[in-house]
């Protein structure tokens, strides 16, 4: 699955991603809403997470513009303002759910996991090379290949090691090499 983290503050940003990327999540990130509107009017993102005060154009502003344009893009906004009129007028801005600062990484991670499930079919797809297993989780959205990138390591190390490399949906057993 693919998110979109728009955050200025770069260690933020940074914190957000990596545990993203953890989750097994390809993750953009961005510090600014003009260059926000016009990456996710181009380059459908599968969730975004989005901070609300940003330099120039500010997150609910970004927010009213995708909803305007059509985007169905699943929103979680964060902010430093956990009010509840603020958390209101993000919901009603568009937002599928406000997650006030600081917050817990995991209850981020959680709220993400939820918007996807909201949203569509997710997948999870597992490689395994020899001993080594790689779980992906993906949301379809109609096609049968998922968009995440594959695992380059478990690859080099099938090539290396000369084991055999087996794809199976998560739901069905590993097949067996005798």
């Amino acid at each position: 699955m693919r998110v979109m983290v728009v955050e200025d503050d770069r260690k933020t940003a940074e914190f957000i991603r990596k545990a993203l990327i953890a989750e097994g999540h390809v993750v953009d990130c961005l510090d600014n809403g003009e260059a926000a509107i016009q990456t996710l009017t181009s380059h459908p993102h599968d969730a975004l997470v989005l901070d609300i005060m940003l330099p120039g154009c500010d997150g609910l502003t970004v927010l009213r513009e995708l909803r305007k344009r059509g985007s169905k893009i699943p929103v979680l906004l964060l902010s430093a303002r956990g009010e509840v009129n603020a958390r209101v007028e993000g919901l009603d801005s568009g937002a599928d759910d406000y997650l006030p600062k600081p917050f817990v990484l995991e209850e981020l991670t959680a709220r993400v996991r939820a918007l996807v499930r909201r949203s569509g079919e997710e997948k999870t797809l597992i490689l395994r090379v020899g001993d080594l297993t790689h779980r992906r989780r993906y949301r379809s959205r109609g096609s049968a290949c998922p968009r995440a990138p594959s695992p380059l390591r478990l690859f080099e190390s099938a090539r290396i090691h000369s084991h055999p490399l087996l794809v199976t949906p998560a739901n069905k057993p590993p097949a067996t090499r005798d």
